[in-house]
């Protein structure tokens, strides 16, 4: 995001990111049992280093990461 203004390469970064590392984020959502999808993602991301690409500097960057995510795997789960 920009100045609050989202973006496709924000959501596009998101994306690989979360494809990139959608094994290890089902793993921290399933092991915790009651987290969402989304707060697993953002638990992931904390705690990891390798994410040069996207950079969570707001609650707006939050709230769209935990937005992509959420769609992400929504559709992820579908197929």
């Amino acid at each position: 995001m920009i100045n609050g203004i989202i973006t496709f390469d924000f959501d596009i970064k998101a994306l690989h990111y979360l494809n990139s590392n959608s094994r290890y984020i089902k793993a921290t959502a399933d092991a915790s049992g009651d987290t969402d999808i989304a707060s697993a993602a953002l638990q992931y991301y904390k705690s990891t280093t390798n994410h040069p690409d996207i950079q969570l500097e707001n609650e707006a960057d939050v709230n769209r990461f935990k937005h992509v995510a959420r769609r992400f795997f929504s559709e992820f789960s579908q197929n």
